[in-house]
C-alpha cells in the first residue's frame, strides 16, 4: 500500500492476483493501472516433438528443481500414494523425477521400483517428449507453476492438482485432467494411459491453449499496446489545476 501509488502500471501473472490486488491494495480508485501478463513460454523452444527413443516403458513425468519442498511433496505424494496403485496394473511403468538437486529424501524414492531420479539434466526436453503423461500433483504453494504451460506447450498430456494449475485458464477435461485425491488422481492418468486418443486430444487442446495465451511474443504484444494507452490517456489528460 505504500510501494503501489508511486507507479502508473502494475503487472500481476494472473487474472486473480490482479484482483486481489485491486481489492487488498488499491481501494477506492486511485493508483497504478493493474494490468495481467502471465508467465509466459518460448512456444519456439517447447515445441510438441516425438520421443527420442521407442517406447519400451510408458513414463509418468514430474519436472522442477527437487530441493524445493513443494517439488520434493509432489515427488513423495506422488511417488507413494499415487503411482503404486498404477504400477499395479501398468506393467513397463516409470515414474520419473527430473530436476536438479534432489534431496535425500527424494533419492531414496529409488528404493520403489519404477520410480527414476534424474538429477540434473541438460535438457528437459527429451523427457517431457517421452512422457506418456505429464503429471502436477503439488499440494501447496504459490504462484504459477511453470512447469504445467511448458508441458502444454509441448501438447502433452497432463494432470493437475487444483493448485498445481493456479492462475492457468484450464478447463477440466478439456486443456488437462485436474484431481485432488490419490484416488482421483490415478484414475485420470490410467484412463489416459488407457486411450491414446484421449492423451492427443487433451494435448492438443494444451497447446492450442499455450499459444493463443502464454506465449512471449502474444503476451508482450498485449502489454506493450496496454501501457501505450495508458501513456497516451495520461498524455492527454489535462494538467492538474494549481491553487
Amino acid at each position: 500500500r505504500r510501494i503501489y501509488p508511486r507507479f502508473d502500471v502494475a503487472v500481476s501473472v494472473s487474472e486473480a492476483e490482479r484482483l486481489l490486488t485491486r481489492q487488498r491494495i488499491v481501494r477506492g480508485g486511485g493508483g497504478p493501472a493493474l494490468l495481467t501478463a502471465p508467465n509466459g513460454v518460448d512456444l519456439d523452444y517447447f515445441a510438441p516433438a516425438a520421443p527420442v527413443s521407442p517406447a519400451t516403458t510408458r513414463d509418468l513425468v514430474l519436472t522442477g528443481t527437487m530441493n524445493q519442498r513443494r517439488n520434493v511433496d509432489a515427488a513423495i505424494y506422488f511417488a507413494t500414494e499415487i503411482f503404486p496403485r498404477l504400477a499395479a496394473r501398468f506393467e513397463n511403468l516409470r515414474f520419473v523425477i527430473v530436476g536438479k538437486e534432489p534431496t535425500r529424501d527424494v533419492l531414496e524414492l529409488r528404493r520403489i521400483a519404477g520410480v527414476v531420479v534424474t538429477g540434473a539434466v541438460p535438457d528437459v526436453r527429451p523427457y517431457l517428449a517421452q512422457a506418456a503423461v505429464i503429471v502436477a500433483p503439488y499440494r501447496f504453494g504459490s504462484g504459477v507453476k511453470h512447469k504445467v504451460p511448458i508441458a502444454m506447450a509441448m501438447r502433452k498430456a497432463i494432470v493437475s492438482s487444483t493448485n498445481g494449475v493456479q492462475g492457468l485458464d484450464v478447463i477440466h477435461g478439456r486443456h488437462v485432467m485436474i484431481a485432488d485425491t490419490p484416488a482421483d488422481f490415478a484414475r485420470h492418468v490410467a484412463a489416459l494411459l488407457d486411450d491414446r486418443e484421449l492423451r492427443d486430444a487433451l494435448g492438443f487442446k494444451a497447446r492450442e491453449l499455450a499459444v493463443e495465451k502464454y506465449g512471449w511474443d502474444g503476451i508482450v504484444a498485449t502489454l506493450v499496446a496496454e501501457i501505450e494507452a495508458i501513456r497516451h490517456r495520461m498524455e492527454a489528460a489535462p494538467p492538474l489545476a494549481v491553487p
